[in-house]
């Protein structure tokens, strides 16, 4: 499942520029594809696991590739997308940046496997969702300010 997620990461990462070049909104079209692909997961998943208990470990494997790939691709946006806002206009933010995503993911880790041991795997997701969605508008207002601070900038 690591190896998956990262594979798939990856991809979303080197296709980040593209993506998010062409739809309008840029991250915050993905960050709200990842929020309504968690909500919709939580609503499968209890079918999924039902029909999928009956299969061989190989078809378990692809069902659970077929989950994690599509999140794991969406999830591989974001940050790249905020190291080249960065690099263009914050280049000192740049390492920055990298210390507090690795100390967010290890962090984020730990607390996801106690909130959903406290409150369970469903409110972990939807938690999950909503700060997606959450980072999703943050990323519309910061495109705002830059445009908004280019503009008072070149004037």
């Amino acid at each position: 499942v690591v190896g998956c997620f990262l594979f798939f990461a990856g991809l979303g990462s080197i296709s980040q520029p593209l993506i998010t070049g062409r739809f309008g909104g840029g991250v915050f079209a993905a960050a709200m594809a990842i929020a309504l692909l968690v909500l919709f997961d939580v609503a499968v998943f209890p079918t999924v696991f039902e029909t999928a208990a009956v299969l061989s470990g190989f078809w378990k494997a692809l069902v659970g590739l077929a989950i994690v790939a599509p999140l794991a691709f969406l999830m591989g946006i974001p940050f790249p997308w905020g190291l080249s806002m960065l690099h263009e206009r914050a280049v000192p933010a740049v390492p920055v940046a990298w210390a507090v995503n690795g100390f967010a993911s290890v962090v984020s880790t730990c607390g996801a496997v106690l909130l959903a041991m406290t409150y369970g795997f469903k409110d972990l997701l939807f938690l999950a969702a909503g700060l997606y969605a959450w980072a999703g508008l943050l990323s519309l207002l910061l495109v705002r300010w830059a445009r908004t601070r280019a503009v008072h900038t070149h004037t």
